[in-house]
């Protein structure tokens, strides 16, 4: 059931009617069933692999505490990461399968377990958490089961952690005028941002897989780099809408990346779930791990190994194993070196603290930081076997601006976005405009929804990670 369909339109409002009309008791057992009947809807391997990884965490999740031993805790994590390994090299089990079978491929790709490389993190940190006794471990299982498989997060995400998510389900909840406004609010967002926006992007970028080579390739990266953001961006505002329907707030995923004046910054603006994944369960504790075997004189040390160990591992996380993990590790290795550089730079002291430099300045380091980062894209997109040549053509102007007026309106029209949601503190900072300013905008947004998603048929992404 794909998410921008007129099946998943019913199915999201059958499941909020009968919701909202159930007693509060039965709430979380009606968002479970509902949670199950869309991963079902993936195919039945999928659900099954997703109980069995969500009991088997629960009931690992018991027998782990500071004091018993960490055999449990290993395990779980063992579990978890044998999903996504599997997850993530499922073309070498698909493949020899339909050689040894009857059924097709297309049947077999039915096993592939859906949101696995999002459910199999939140796992691991549940166990984490456990283990360090900063959360009781949970008694009900159905309500953890249904943190792992709650539908409007399961594909892509956001990365929740437990504390914050299972409360939610057991906090009083009254629909009001107001949450149904800001639902649809969210909703409107993520269709502009992933139809209007990203869509448009995507049709325009040359299908070959060496895009980045033909003439207008700078075009081709801006593009590429602002259709990925709203794409992501524009799931994950339609997903917290609709979790708003269920009274259940997700974590934001984007604040405003293309903003970001240093690479660190950058991070705590994209992918945020993720990013504070990585940084709570990898950086910190590879830093405390290095802090303990090597003196603070060792400056170097403290300040690459951690950020590079993180941002390889991001790079894995990304990665297919069938299409090659190198090309994501060289993109993770960038963004690791880029922090490196940053953080030997205040070092070194040829960097002020950014929130002292003229705006001029700054404007000029989101501008730095936007190149980098794009540069990176490149392999994340391409491989290796094109980046060095990519990156070596870049340096011809000849083959810059193609098409960079359909790519600029749509750019700017994304920035000019980020910044009303910068400038108002809020993502939904049209809430605040007038009734027929109000109007005006959601009957413009229908129209360009309408001409945008005229035969086409929408997917996401970050689904495929």
């Amino acid at each position: 059931m794909t998410i921008i369909s007129w099946n998943f339109l019913f199915f999201c409002l059958v499941g909020v009617i009968i919701y909202w009309l159930l007693p509060s008791r039965s709430r979380l057992t009606w968002l479970l069933f509902l949670s199950l009947l869309f991963s079902l809807s993936w195919g039945w391997f999928p659900t099954l692999l997703l109980l069995v990884l969500s009991l088997t965490t629960f009931f690992l999740a018991q027998r782990t505490r500071p004091e018993r031993g960490k055999i449990p805790l290993f395990i779980g994590i063992l579990l978890s990461l044998a999903v996504l390994i599997v997850f993530k090299s499922q073309e070498f089990f698909i493949l020899p399968l339909a050689q040894l079978t009857s059924l097709n491929e297309q049947t077999l790709n039915l096993l592939a377990p859906i949101g696995a490389s999002f459910y199999t993190l939140q796992a691991i940190s549940y166990l984490l958490d456990v283990s360090r006794g900063q959360l009781e471990a949970y008694k009900n299982p159905g309500a953890f089961i249904l943190y792992l498989a709650y539908f409007p997060k399961l594909l892509s995400g956001p990365i929740e952690r437990a504390r914050i998510f299972v409360p939610q389900l057991y906090a009083p909840k009254a629909f009001d005028p107001d949450l149904l406004r800001n639902a649809l609010g969210f909703i409107s967002l993520g269709l502009l941002r992933k139809v209007v926006f990203a869509d448009a992007l995507f049709s325009m970028i040359p299908k070959d897989m060496f895009w980045i080579q033909q003439k207008g390739m700078l075009t081709w990266l801006i593009a590429f780099a602002f259709a990925l953001y709203n794409d992501f961006c524009g799931y994950t505002n339609m997903m917290q809408g609709m979790s708003l329907l269920f009274g259940i707030e997700l974590s934001p995923n984007f604040r405003q990346p293309f903003f970001a004046r240093n690479f660190s910054e950058f991070w705590n603006r994209w992918h945020i779930t993720l990013s504070h994944w990585l940084r709570d369960y990898i950086y910190f504790p590879v830093r405390r791990f290095l802090a303990k075997r090597f003196s603070s004189s060792a400056t170097l040390v403290h300040i690459s190994i951690p950020p590079m160990i993180t941002m390889l591992v991001s790079g894995l996380w990304h990665s297919r194993l069938e299409t090659g993990v190198t090309h994501m590790l060289l993109w993770g290795g960038l963004h690791g070196a880029y922090q490196i550089a940053e953080r030997l730079s205040f070092l070194w002291g040829q960097n002020k603290p950014v929130r002292e430099r003229s705006s001029a300045s700054q404007v000029l380091a989101s501008l730095t930081v936007f190149a980098l980062v794009s540069l990176a894209w490149i392999p994340f997109q391409v491989g290796n076997s094109a980046s060095i040549t990519s990156w070596m053509a870049i340096l011809n102007p000849d083959l810059w601006w193609v098409n960079m007026p359909q790519v600029a309106w749509i750019a700017a029209a994304s920035l000019g976005i980020d910044a009303l949601q910068h400038y108002e503190a809020t993502d939904l900072f049209f809430q605040k405009w007038s009734p027929w300013q109000r109007a005006f905008a959601t009957a413009l947004l229908i129209l360009l929804i309408f001409i945008s998603i005229r035969g086409s048929r929408p997917v996401f992404v970050y689904a495929g990670f």
